[in-house]
């Protein structure tokens, strides 16, 4: 059994892989993702103007994630502009980071026949069905958007996850390398072709590109967490470890230990899964459990563990 302790809404010894369908905006106007000087709130501008600054605060909420705000902003903006393309297609970015999904679909779909706007708005509503688990209509939305834009690389890298779960282990890598030719984010695209390859249990590639990701963007810890499974998976238990905090120590003790018993190395597994009911503070009965089920693989006593 696999603890949960490391990652939210996400067993912690299974890969994180990343969507990108939030905060990472493919909208002109934003450099950095500025979160200081950001200009007056929108309210507060004259009625009768929409101006750039307006479109570039309300993005710059956005990116900074504070996606209730861009979404008031963007709101504001189409009562005074209606036919304002770039705060219709920021409103579908703001609901999406919501999880909105047919809200954002809703508002790629009012500018999806903009030539301007086109790639954008189908990447959008590919991101949206994409959340709402739609992935026939998502992939048909995506490979639209790269048509009319091989730069969209937000719909290359959801490409890409689309081609994982269909074991298309080819068109997953050359739409996540697609993705990695023009990406503003590249530690999340090589995260996502550290993942395709642990699915693909080519664990040694996994933990390169897992390293790249850290190497770009040292605060991962998706990418961290990702990083120890494919050391654990090759043998390098140490290694794996290596990089514990006291935190969250226990539950990557649990998950070498759970990864080492899937190996058949049990005598590895029983000594870091009892660390982990040993240093977890409480007990730890997903620990417990994998004792029980390695006890039982191995033929041994099935009796209950002790702290």
């Amino acid at each position: 059994m696999l603890s949960s302790k490391t990652v939210a809404r996400r067993p912690a010894c299974w890969p994180v892989k990343m969507a990108a369908i939030g905060v990472l905006l493919s909208l002109p106007l934003l450099g950095a993702c500025a979160t200081t000087n950001v200009p007056a709130p929108v309210a507060q501008a004259p009625a009768q103007t929409v101006g750039s600054d307006m479109i570039a605060a309300a993005q710059a909420t956005l990116a900074s994630g504070r996606a209730s705000e861009a979404l008031d902003r963007f709101q504001q903006i189409l009562s005074l502009d209606p036919q304002n393309g770039e705060a219709q297609l920021g409103l579908g970015e703001a609901h999406l980071a919501l999880r909105h999904a047919d809200a954002a679909i809703e508002a790629f779909n009012a500018v999806v026949d903009r030539p301007e706007l086109r790639s954008r708005a189908l990447q959008g509503r590919g991101l949206a069905a994409l959340a709402q688990g739609e992935t026939g209509d998502a992939k048909a939305a995506l490979m639209d958007a790269v048509a009319a834009d091989p730069q969209a690389w937000r719909a290359w890298n959801a490409l890409g996850l689309i081609a994982d779960g269909e074991a298309q282990w080819e068109d997953a890598e050359k739409a996540y390398r697609s993705a990695l030719a023009t990406t503003t984010s590249p530690a999340l695209v090589h995260n996502n072709i550290g993942f395709s390859y642990l699915l693909q249990k080519r664990y040694a590639p996994a933990a390169e590109a897992f390293r790249a990701a850290l190497q770009i963007e040292p605060r991962f810890e998706a990418a961290r967490n990702n990083l120890r499974l494919a050391l654990a998976w090759q043998g390098r238990y140490a290694e794996a470890i290596a990089t514990a905090t006291r935190e969250n120590r226990p539950a990557i003790l649990n998950n070498v230990g759970y990864i080492a018993m899937m190996r058949r190395d049990y005598g590895a597994a029983r000594s870091y899964l009892s660390q982990a009911m040993e240093q977890s503070p409480t007990y730890y009965a997903t620990a417990a459990q994998n004792l029980l089920q390695l006890k039982a693989m191995t033929g041994e006593s099935d009796g209950p563990v002790q702290r």
